[in-house]
């Protein structure tokens, strides 16, 4: 077997290249199933395709933030590595 963890996709969404506008997911679920099994925190992949498969959309278009509520100490210690 492989000790590769196993890709399971959580949400999909079709934005617009043009559109300047955020995007929340929930992992809650997926967070819960790992404390459930007790699996480990693989993190999680944030993907953009472009609809005609071309990779010509760029990395910077992709941008992670933290929670409007949540103070900068504990968001040091949680953001997401992507």
């Amino acid at each position: 077997t492989s000790k590769d963890p196993a890709a399971r996709l959580l949400d999909t969404r079709l934005v617009h290249q043009n559109a300047s506008k955020w995007e929340s997911f929930d992992v809650t679920p997926a967070v819960m199933r790992w404390i459930a099994h007790r699996q480990p925190n693989n993190g999680f992949i944030v993907e953009v395709v472009h609809l005609d498969n071309e990779s010509s959309v760029s990395k910077r278009h992709v941008r992670i933030s933290r929670s409007l509520h949540q103070d900068e100490d504990s968001w040091s210690q949680f953001r997401p590595l992507l």
